[in-house]
């Protein structure tokens, strides 16, 4: 069995590793189509929608943790003066919404399918180089 926190942390935990795996990804996708077609003056936009996926995803991920920290930012601030109206102290415990979650929960999945795009752009263009011949 375990608790609602030890299964909340697990969860953060999962996404926290996915987002440096996906940078680590990502990293190397750009890499690879510079690689391949950093050089070249082409007139195939698969590269270009390629990298263009990866600054997209690079976006998104610093969006995801701005968003996150503006988001329970402004809701710690005012909860802090609520409690402190009512008992002339911040300290104690807050009862965290689960709406707060939810900007940087739909960032995750969406620079998660921004990458997943840029690998099909990827895929796409060097399966026919390598099935030539």
């Amino acid at each position: 069995m375990a608790t609602n926190a030890e299964l909340w942390a697990s969860y953060a935990d999962y996404t926290d590793r996915a987002s440096e795996n996906a940078r680590k990804l990502a990293f190397a996708l750009g890499g690879a189509l510079w690689l391949l077609f950093g050089g070249q003056q082409t007139h195939n936009a698969k590269p270009i929608i390629g990298l263009s996926l990866i600054v997209t995803f690079f976006f998104f991920d610093l969006l995801q943790y701005v968003s996150g920290a503006i988001v329970t930012g402004i809701w710690t601030r005012h909860a802090e003066k609520r409690k402190y109206n009512d008992t002339g102290s911040i300290e104690g415990e807050y009862q965290r919404p689960a709406w707060l979650d939810w900007p940087t929960l739909g960032l995750f999945w969406i620079k998660i399918a921004i990458l997943a795009a840029g690998f099909g752009a990827f895929v796409g263009e060097v399966v026919p180089i390598v099935t030539a011949k």
